[in-house]
Parts: C-alpha cells; sequence; structure tokens
C-alpha cells in the first residue's frame, strides 16, 4: 500500500509556511461552502508547482502558470491536503477554484476539455504527493464521466483522493469529482499515474 508519511508531509507543508494569498482569500471567503474548508485546520494550504513554478522549473507549467491564470479564463485556483490519518480517513486534496468566462464552448458553460484539463491537474497534485522522491509522474490514462454542464463564471470545488489499493510500483491510481461545492457534481474522473526518471531539477 503506498501512502505519505503524514507526519513527514504536514512537517513539510507547515515548514514551507505557505499561506493562501490574502486576495484569493477574501475571494473564496464570499462563497460560505469554501468556509469548511478555509477553516479547517487539517487542511493544509498547497502552493501549487505547475501555477507557481519556482526558478528551476522555469519554462514549464505555462499553460496554467500564464495561459490559463488571468482574470477571464482560471484566476483562482488553491490548493489545500489533509493528510492520511487511516483507511477509514485516507488523505485528501482539495482545490478551490475560480473559473471564467473565457473557458466557455457553449454560452455560459465551460468546455468538456477544461473540466478535463481541470481534473487531471487536480490529480496529479495527489500523485506528486505519492510518488517516490526524485521521480517524476505522466498521466497515463484518465476516464472522464460529465454528469452536468460546469457554469461559468462560477467557483469550484475538486475532490481528490488516492487508490492505494490498486496502487503499486510505478502505477499511481486517483480519483476526484469536480463539484459546484454544495453537492452537486459536474463530472468525475479516474486515472493511472505513471512515474518516471526526472532528468533535470533537484529531488523534491
Amino acid at each position: 500500500m503506498v501512502k505519505p508519511d503524514p507526519e513527514a508531509l504536514s512537517q513539510r507543508l507547515k515548514t514551507n509556511e505557505y499561506r493562501v494569498p490574502h486576495e484569493i482569500l477574501l475571494e473564496l471567503q464570499k462563497q460560505p461552502w469554501c468556509l469548511e474548508t478555509l477553516n479547517n485546520p487539517s487542511y493544509l494550504p498547497l502552493s501549487s508547482s505547475s501555477r507557481n513554478p519556482p526558478p528551476y522549473l522555469a519554462g514549464r507549467y505555462t499553460l496554467m502558470s500564464k495561459t490559463l491564470s488571468t482574470k477571464d479564463t482560471i484566476s483562482i485556483w488553491q490548493g489545500f491536503y489533509k493528510p492520511f490519518v487511516s483507511d477509514e480517513d485516507p488523505d485528501e486534496v482539495r482545490i478551490l477554484l475560480a473559473l471564467g468566462p473565457d473557458m466557455d464552448g457553449h454560452l455560459h458553460t465551460a468546455h468538456g476539455g477544461v473540466s478535463a484539463l481541470m481534473l487531471d491537474e487536480a490529480m496529479g497534485t495527489m500523485a506528486g504527493l505519492h510518488k517516490k522522491p526524485g521521480k517524476a509522474i505522466f498521466t497515463a490514462y484518465m476516464n472522464t464521466n460529465y454528469k452536468k454542464p460546469v457554469p461559468t463564471p462560477s467557483v469550484c470545488l475538486i475532490r481528490v483522493t488516492f487508490d492505494a489499493k490498486r496502487s503499486a510500483g510505478r502505477k499511481l491510481y486517483v480519483n476526484a469529482s469536480l463539484e459546484n461545492g454544495t453537492g452537486v457534481v459536474y463530472t468525475t474522473a479516474e486515472a493511472m499515474f505513471l512515474e518516471a526518471e526526472r532528468h533535470h531539477g533537484p529531488k523534491i
């Protein structure tokens, strides 16, 4: 069974002393359902390396850090991580995000590919927490089930869980759902990520 050390992960996240930026916090607090995550100390804020790449990753992740980081695309992408407690209370990643009108397919409706992209990105965050140090991860496949259209503009929630029973060796299995935060599920997905050798950059 593959899972991160909860104490080590908690310490690493707390040591980084990352805090949700004040302007993002103010926007998310306008949504009452976001407070469940924002006010829960079990959920540690994550700084996304694809959203805010560190210097050694310069030139990478431009899709999330530049192209889709505008007020009319995905203006907010804020992750949180709840460490593993037990098999009955496993770890979870949550993403709170704000989706703008430039992501439309149909009028006031996000393109289906946008949902897949966001779920892939969120599941990659969870897989990255479970990968071996020094390894890179790549999406091997992703199955997506579209249940309801995603309205724009809107603030959404992505929930991500790790499938420890299926994961072994280089294969990491992850499940996720894109929701409205009050019980409506827009899209679900399950994916397998593969670990691979990292060719550049430090071992993290």
